[in-house]
């Protein structure tokens, strides 16, 4: 399973932290992460990390949302109207279908079943 990172903090990390610690792949990881500190520390847990958004970093299975709530808008604007199929897992509410302008994706909204979503969706 590959996942997409949009957001490189504390979060991103405590959760990759928390995923490789399972034993999963961190090349499976990728990051976008404008701050390049942020990036490093990615970097230094295995994750690939990219400063900014690419349509090719689409191919994958899920994407989770890891910003804080200010700048959820310009975090997801990138991705309204490219996601096809890929689950995207959220803490916050502002993550909705309508403006991410996708159809077809699954949004998992909770910041404390984050991670026990995310797991269970690897598992599948």
């Amino acid at each position: 399973m590959r996942l997409l990172f949009i957001g490189g903090g504390n979060m991103a990390q405590a959760i990759l932290g928390g995923l490789i610690a399972q034993k999963l792949s961190p090349e499976h990881f990728c990051v976008v992460e404008p701050n390049t500190d942020a990036r490093n520390t990615i970097a230094g847990l295995g994750a690939r990390g990219f400063s900014a958004f690419s349509t090719d970093l689409l191919d994958c299975d899920a994407v989770v949302l890891a910003v804080k709530p200010q700048m959820m808008k310009v975090a997801v604007s990138p991705l309204a109207g490219r996601l096809t199929s890929q689950v995207v897992i959220s803490s916050e509410l502002r993550a909705t279908k309508k403006s991410l302008a996708c159809k077809q994706s699954r949004i998992i909204l909770r910041e404390a079943q984050l991670q026990r979503r995310l797991l269970e969706r690897l598992d599948e």
